[in-house]
C-alpha cells in the first residue's frame, strides 16, 4: 500500500518570520492552565494568544466579577471612512470616547465602581470585499455592568455607549452609527459572558475561545503601519 507523507505544517508566519504559528485547539499559557481556541479557519498567532490571555488574566485580578462582550466595529455603508482611518488611529479615537462615556454614566449613576476599558481589537480587511472592519472584545468591571443591555432600549446603556463611541470616532450620529457595531447572535441582544466567582468562572473557557478569533492569521495585513491585534496594558 502506498504511504503518504503528513504535510509539514509550517511554524513561522510567511508575512512575517518574528510570529510562531498554533495548530492545536487547546492553549496552555501556563501550568495547569488549558483552554480551547478556535482553529477551523486556520492556525492562530502564539504572541497574540498570549497577549489576548493576559488581559483576561488582568481583568480577573482587578475585578472579581467581569463582563466580556464581543462584537464588530464597521463602517456603515451610508458614511465615509474619515480620512484618519489609516493605521490605528480611528479605533483609538472610539476607545477614548468610550472610557469618557463610561466615566460620565458612572458618575451620573453616582456608581461606587471603576471601570477601565480593556480590551483584544483585530483590525482587519475582509476577503470579499476588502472592506476594513475591527472585532472587538471588551472587558469591563461586572460590578459595574452586569450586561451590555439591547438595541431596543431607550436607556443610556452600555449597548448605546459602544454606539456612540463609535459615532464619535467616525464623526457622525448614533443613527448612523448604529448599523455598524454588530454583535453575532441578533439585534436584540448580545454576545456576552459573565465571569462570576460564585458560579466559578464556567463561562470563561468559551469567552476565550471566541476571543482566540482574534488571534488567528488569516486575513492579518503586516507592515502597512499598523497592528494587527491590539490589547489593553492596564
Amino acid at each position: 500500500m502506498k504511504q503518504f507523507k503528513r504535510q509539514k505544517q509550517p511554524k513561522r508566519l510567511k508575512q512575517n518570520r518574528n510570529h510562531t504559528k498554533h495548530y492545536s485547539q487547546e492553549y496552555s499559557p501556563k501550568e495547569n492552565v488549558t483552554l480551547p481556541v478556535l482553529t477551523k479557519d486556520g492556525p492562530l498567532i502564539t504572541s497574540y494568544l498570549d497577549r489576548a490571555y493576559k488581559v483576561f488574566d488582568k481583568a480577573l485580578e482587578a475585578h472579581s466579577r467581569v463582563l466580556v462582550v464581543r462584537f464588530d466595529l464597521k463602517v456603515p455603508a451610508q458614511v465615509s471612512l474619515p480620512e484618519n482611518a489609516g493605521g490605528n488611529r480611528v479605533i483609538r479615537l472610539f476607545l477614548d470616547s468610550l472610557e469618557a462615556k463610561i466615566e460620565a454614566n458612572l458618575h451620573r449613576k453616582r456608581s461606587p465602581h471603576k471601570c477601565p476599558v480593556r480590551y483584544i481589537i483585530a483590525r482587519e480587511i475582509g476577503d470579499k470585499n476588502q472592506g476594513l472592519h475591527y472585532h472587538v472584545m471588551l472587558l469591563l468591571n461586572g460590578h459595574a455592568f452586569r450586561h451590555i443591555g439591547a438595541i431596543e432600549s431607550e436607556e443610556d446603556n452600555p449597548f448605546w455607549l459602544i454606539v456612540g463611541a463609535w459615532a464619535s470616532a467616525l464623526k457622525t450620529t448614533d443613527e448612523e452609527a448604529v448599523d455598524g457595531v454588530q454583535f453575532g447572535f441578533n439585534r436584540k441582544g448580545v454576545r456576552q459572558y459573565y465571569l462570576d466567582p460564585s458560579l466559578d468562572y464556567h463561562l470563561l473557557p468559551d469567552a476565550f475561545r471566541r476571543s482566540s478569533y482574534l488571534c488567528k492569521a488569516h486575513t492579518k495585513h503586516f507592515g502597512e503601519g499598523h497592528h494587527g491585534l491590539m490589547t489593553s496594558r492596564k
